[in-house]
């Protein structure tokens, strides 16, 4: 069997911490390292604090500087930053094309910019260009400046890409990806290291002191304007009048304060439970009640797909790729995004009537097996690496 050589990209789209793009790439190149005798290395920015994970990281990792890594990134913080460090990180990849990367047979990137940039290289490996959501409107949301430049960049590297690989069809078609061009490959979860049989729940209640309260959990990146937290935290008061002992738990890296600021004028700060990034998601996740999704944005979101395999009874936005894992009122609660009282209509609804919020779990899980197992998205990258080298 011939040795492939890969090379993973990683750290792009979030540029200074592991996101949910990275996490995947790990977790499935992770299997894939297991069961091939391939040679795969992950490039990465230098982080800007230590990293924790729930996930194990055998991959060989080429680590390149960053400017938030940088005493000037760690004194300014400023709204351009991000996309500054971003063609700070491009350009020290493009420089190692000449001669690092040629020796590789596929290099794989979620970044637009360093697509565009690495199919200009003579004798280069064949590009392949994932896309979990919409790259200049989920980093450039707030810069408008740069907006209408990346969306130039986005199609420009979609058209100039070996393949392209998309996690639902309704991207592709937005696109307008041609289907001999893309592939169409789905996000998944470890549905071994998410099952519920894995843990005792009422001692890791007990733990971590969960005891005699409804627990409503979510998991994402504190960022206003993407996540939708702010409008969850509008929604708990209405929640809690009705359930006095529901407490609700954030994890996720980022901002805390507003979010703070916000649950203390609202006088819901004891119900409110910020935990900033965790590595025991899987343990937090066996001691809820509920799992709650408020994105204004997303791809087909792990967190979620974890949060089914857990058999959680799940609300979440009709935003992204969501509808179609989530079939409403089957596997979850659909609701429109930016609506506090949708999102605690739909909280009560599920906490109101249990044996149907067991039900939905259930499903949830057997859907999450059925179409979202990470390693048959492991296999569907295998083929696609087979047939490019061909």
């Amino acid at each position: 069997m011939t040795q492939r050589k890969v090379c993973l990209i990683l750290g792009t789209m979030y540029p200074y911490e592991r996101g949910g793009v990275d996490v995947l790439y790990t977790s499935v190149f992770n299997i894939i390292l297991k069961e091939k005798q391939w040679e795969i290395v992950a490039l990465v920015r230098t982080p800007r604090k230590p990293q924790r994970s729930a996930f194990s990281n055998p991959l060989p990792t080429v680590m390149l500087p960053s400017l938030r890594s940088s005493l000037f990134g760690k004194l300014f913080e400023f709204v351009y930053l991000s996309f500054l460090d971003q063609l700070y990180f491009d350009k020290r990849v493009s420089a190692l094309a000449d001669n690092y990367l040629q020796r590789f047979d596929v290099v794989i990137t979620p970044d637009p910019l360093l697509t565009t940039k690495l199919c200009k290289q003579r004798n280069r490996p064949r590009v392949i260009q994932f896309v979990s959501g919409a790259w200049a409107e989920t980093v450039l949301r707030s810069q408008p400046l740069l907006y209408s430049f990346a969306k130039r960049i986005e199609t420009d590297a979609y058209r100039k890409a070996d393949r392209v690989v998309f996690m639902d069809e309704a991207y592709a078609r937005h696109f307008n990806v041609s289907k001999e061009h893309r592939a169409l490959i789905s996000n998944g979860v470890d549905l071994e290291l998410f099952s519920p049989s894995r843990f005792d729940r009422s001692k890791l209640r007990d733990r971590f002191g969960m005891d005699g309260k409804i627990v409503v959990m979510t998991v994402g990146t504190l960022r206003k304007g993407i996540k939708g937290h702010e409008f969850l935290i509008q929604a708990i008061p209405s929640v809690i009048k009705r359930f006095p002992s529901a407490h609700f738990y954030l994890v996720g890296k980022g901002s805390q304060e507003s979010l703070r600021r916000d649950s203390e004028s609202l006088g819901i700060a004891d119900n409110l439970h910020i935990l900033g990034e965790r590595s025991d998601i899987p343990e937090l996740l066996s001691s809820s009640d509920v799992f709650v999704l408020p994105s204004l944005t997303e791809g087909t979101p792990g967190a979620l797909l974890e949060a089914m395999a857990m058999e959680l009874p799940c609300v979440a936005t009709r935003v992204g790729n969501i509808p179609e894992v989530v079939q409403h009122q089957k596997e979850g609660l659909l609701i429109e995004p930016a609506d506090p009282r949708e999102i605690s209509e739909a909280i009560t609804h599920v906490l109101s009537r249990p044996d149907e919020a067991r039900m939905l779990g259930v499903r949830a899980r057997n859907r999450v097996e059925a179409h979202y197992d990470l390693a048959a998205t492991a296999r569907a990258y295998v083929a696609l690496i087979e047939e490019l080298c061909q």
